[in-house]
């Protein structure tokens, strides 16, 4: 899969993701640092990428509706998943 990492995203988790041949570039990589979320999502679209971040606006299909979009992951609380899939952060 092709993933745009939001800034909140931990390095360690791209760089698993990339460890499982999932291309990912994060925001701070295409030189996006403190941009909009806007822009992010102009980013991923435009490069066909699947948004992963911590913010839950993201999930508000109102103002970014799931059909002009490759997709968005969002995770309510992160200690959860960081702890089930990336061990190595606990």
């Amino acid at each position: 899969m092709r993933f745009l990492a939001d800034e909140n995203i931990f390095p360690a988790v791209i760089t698993h993701l990339r460890k499982l041949d999932h291309d990912v570039v994060s925001i701070q990589e295409a030189g996006f640092s403190q941009t909009t979320d806007d822009k992010i999502v102009e980013i991923a679209t435009k490069e066909e990428r699947t948004i992963v971040t911590f913010d839950k606006h993201f999930g508000d299909i109102l103002r970014y509706p799931p059909r002009n979009l490759s997709g968005i992951i969002t995770y309510k609380n992160p200690s959860p998943f960081i702890g089930r899939y990336f061990p190595c952060l606990k």
